[in-house]
């Protein structure tokens, strides 16, 4: 296996049915700063069975961004 020492979170929103920029998330942006590692969310269409509104760009990630201004993140569009 290969180890090119990236480092990250990936955060599957639709599987806890939380919008990305609620408050449950909090604690985990704030230790992503503190690290300096990058967050990956998906932005988009999320499945058939599973509504897209979770993955909505707008307001979910510019909140995030408004509150989490060193927060590097990662857009996976579907």
């Amino acid at each position: 296996m290969y180890n090119y020492g990236f480092k990250g979170l990936r955060i599957v929103q639709w599987n806890w049915n939380r919008p990305p920029a609620q408050a449950y998330y909090y604690p985990s942006y704030t230790t992503c700063v503190e690290l300096d590692i990058q967050v990956c969310l998906q932005v988009g269409h999320t499945s058939p069975l599973i509504p897209s509104e979770l993955g909505r760009p707008i307001p979910n990630i510019d909140q995030i961004v408004l509150d989490f201004l060193d927060l590097k993140i990662i857009y996976v569009v579907i």
